[in-house]
């Protein structure tokens, strides 16, 4: 992620001076370059005051038959103090559209 769309203040609060997003993730890096998230600081996206259960959101984009891996995280918004994003991987040679 490079940044929000002509929003410089909430980069500057989603994006460190190292380029990294900051997602309240606990994640170890290791020295060949891959990554695990090994736990979360908070497990609850509060969105304009809805509880949202990441874990909920990842188990059920799992059960498509595409998806081999799925991981959902709150980023910062002004207006609905929450949104949620997530990451997918699929599964090898497997094609999603909109």
């Amino acid at each position: 992620m490079l940044g929000y769309w002509e929003d410089e203040q909430k980069t500057k609060e989603t994006i460190g001076p190292d380029r990294w997003l900051r997602t309240g993730d606990q994640f170890v890096l290791r020295e060949d370059g891959y990554g695990q998230v090994v736990g979360r600081i908070k497990d609850m996206i509060i969105r304009g005051g809805e509880n949202i259960y990441p874990k909920e959101i990842e188990e059920f984009i799992q059960t498509h038959p595409n998806v081999l891996e799925a991981y959902a995280y709150g980023v910062p918004d002004e207006r609905m103090g929450e949104e949620v994003g997530i990451s997918i991987k699929l599964k090898e040679n497997a094609k999603l559209n909109a």
